[in-house]
């Protein structure tokens, strides 16, 4: 560095000191909050309370009602080619040939059936044919033609099949099931299901005021075997239902279309035939059903290998219940390995005088090993969790376990070092 430049560099250095000392460092005594003044957020509102009659269903009881009647209408399935084949479904009115005709909704890749063909239409129904078409041609541009097809004249009446899980509780889960059934103009007869109307079904809130009506519309007739859906099953062929269970259902299902449909009063939710008892649980509730067990050997993510076994947790209160299972897996190092497993449950007798919905202490029991591998040590562990369960008298309906099963490794042979066990349960149909 030259004289001159170092000469240069410690001049400025002064100069910045200088002004640096003539001037005074104030710091605030707070650091502002740009959120001081912003106003409070409310607290969330509460969840609205359950639908009065609603909150007073029993967890495991069927129940079922009306949701809509429809008018006496002719029914078409219409399908054409946009991009790709879509089904849509209109009605007309059988009384006003005049009447425009309306679509009631459309789909695409659901609907393969077919019914009565183009060409076999009556000619009392062209008229609705050819409005069908041209409604078609103005709001869809089709390409290609369109096939118009004829499903019959009925009323279309959705009814909903309910079954509560904890249904004292706002927030608790119902798992519904609707379909559509075909019934006479006059509410007389049911048909069977209307074709080309999907069912749905799924589990919602009671808290979820959407579903709810200021008319509830029920039916005062159950179909048994409760405590999973029925509703599907009794309109498939062949069920499990007698004549006489069939006709006392249909019966007072159609009674509750009638009051719909005249806005007269039904019966309350406590007027039921099914509520007549004082039991906690559904008289025919199979308690001491089945679940299943499963075993999954896992690595990266993939399970490569699974054992699944029936066992009945309800045994185990005051006893013990095993299951026994043998998995066959890949392995790198030794082949095809061979795994023993063994799951114990068991729980101490219940407290005299428990009863309703209750959470009680529960004990899981479980070894993994395999068969001719050297140096590898089996897997024995115990799982303390609770478990759910409905209490009614003798009876005991095991619901579930609140914990989850921890996966578990088996040192010593690779790659598969990750086992999974799982208590599966049984779906509501």
């Amino acid at each position: 560095m030259s004289p001159w430049f170092r000469a240069l560099m410690l001049a400025l250095m002064l100069a910045t000191a200088a002004g640096c000392a003539q001037k005074t460092l104030v710091f605030p005594a707070t650091i502002p909050n740009p959120q001081a003044n912003q106003p409070k957020r409310p607290p969330p509102p509460p969840p609205p309370p359950p639908h009065p009659e609603f909150g007073q269903l029993r967890p495991h009881h069927n129940y079922y009602r009306v949701i809509s009647v429809g008018p006496y209408r002719e029914h078409f399935v219409v399908s054409f080619h946009k991009y790709e084949t879509v089904t849509a479904t209109y009605q007309a009115d059988p009384a006003d040939p005049d009447a425009p005709v309306v679509q009631m909704g459309q789909s695409f890749g659901f609907f393969t059936k077919r019914v009565t063909p183009s060409s076999d239409l009556s000619p009392a129904l062209a008229a609705n044919v050819e409005a069908i078409k041209a409604d078609l041609r103005q709001k869809e541009s089709p390409q290609g033609d369109i096939d118009v097809r004829h499903m019959g004249t009925f009323r279309a009446v959705v009814i909903e099949e309910i079954v509560a899980r904890q249904a004292d509780h706002p927030r608790s889960a119902l798992y519904n099931l609707r379909t559509t059934l075909k019934v006479d103009k006059d509410l007389t007869e049911v048909q069977g299901q209307a074709p080309f109307y999907m069912g749905m079904g799924g589990s919602v809130r009671l808290d979820d005021r959407s579903g709810f009506y200021d008319q509830t519309n029920w039916i005062d007739a159950g179909l048994g075997f409760q405590g999973f859906a029925q509703l599907w099953k009794f309109y498939r062929q062949p069920h499990l239902y007698n004549q006489q269970t069939q006709d006392r259902f249909e019966a007072e299902l159609l009674k509750a279309a009638a009051h719909l449909t005249h806005k007269t009063a039904g019966p309350t939710l406590a007027q039921l035939a099914s509520e007549q008892d004082t039991n906690l649980l559904p008289a025919d509730l199979e308690t001491r059903r089945p679940f299943i067990f499963y075993v999954n050997a896992v690595e990266n993510g993939r399970r490569q290998s699974s054992a699944t076994s029936w066992i009945m947790p309800a045994r185990a209160f005051g006893g013990r219940e095993e299951t026994r299972m043998k998995l066959s897996i890949p392995t790198a190092r030794h082949g095809d390995v061979i795994f023993d497993t063994s799951v114990v449950m068991h729980a101490a007798p219940l407290a005299p005088g428990l009863s309703g919905d209750q959470k009680v202490p529960f004990t899981l029991d479980y070894s993994i090993t395999s068969n001719g591998v050297a140096g590898s040590k089996p897997i024995h562990g115990t799982i303390q969790t609770q478990a759910r369960i409905i209490i009614d008298g003798p009876r005991i309906h095991f619901i579930g376990l609140d914990d989850g099963i921890p996966a578990q490794n088996l040192p010593g042979v690779e790659p598969y070092r990750s086992f999974e066990l799982h208590l599966g349960f049984m779906g509501v149909d």
